[in-house]
């Protein structure tokens, strides 16, 4: 059990550790024309210490982490390496979709921060933030029609982030009709509006 001092300074708050282990599959693509796939498999392993006032969640924690870059098919565009990438993180979230494939309504406010810093290991140092926003109504006799608004926007301020971290665009609903993460860049600003409407409704 905490101590009364213990439990005014830190029991308030939530401390979450966390590991993650992810394999993405990252395509590299010249014109309109894939050359190249690269695995990448990513490791980390940190705490956040975070809150929830009024259902917004605020998190900011510390991570070690390692990313290891191979190539899977095509030319060696981008050298094959393992890095590290130890740093701090913070993420403030917002959501009340009812539902995350195919939200009809409610909002969802996502601004994440990721920092690797050269002076807790990590190889590279770069800063960035990614924002993402989506906004659904519904509207009809029966609310079967439905307008969906979502914004993206990130900066890595100036530097140059490793290819992997780079903000992805292409694919279904993320500029339609190109290859998916077609385009990658170190800033990103998007913006799509979507209609859909119900038809019908499965059985439970």
């Amino acid at each position: 059990p905490c101590s009364r001092y213990w439990r005014a300074a830190v029991c308030s708050s939530d401390l979450a550790p966390f590991l993650d282990l992810s394999l993405s599959p990252d395509s590299v693509f010249v014109d309109d024309t894939r050359v190249a796939r690269y695995d990448v498999v990513r490791q980390r392993v940190g705490a956040d210490l975070g809150t929830t006032w009024h259902g917004v969640e605020l998190r900011v924690g510390a991570y070690f982490g390692q990313t290891k870059v191979s190539l899977d098919t095509g030319s060696p565009t981008l050298p094959e390496e393992r890095l590290t990438d130890t740093g701090l993180r913070a993420r403030l979230l917002y959501d009340s979709l009812d539902s995350i494939g195919v939200p009809r309504s409610g909002s969802r406010l996502s601004l994440e921060a990721q920092n690797p810093l050269e002076a807790l290991g990590a190889d590279v140092q770069y800063t960035r933030t990614a924002l993402d926003a989506v906004s659904a109504f519904s509207f009809g006799d029966r609310q079967d029609n439905t307008i969906a608004l979502r914004l993206k926007g990130g900066t890595s301020f100036g530097a140059q982030m490793p290819y992997y971290d780079q903000f992805p665009l292409g694919g279904f609903l993320n500029l339609s009709g190109y290859a998916n993460q077609q385009f990658r860049g170190n800033d990103e600003a998007f913006g799509a509006l979507v209609y859909y409407r119900q038809i019908a409704s499965l059985p439970p």
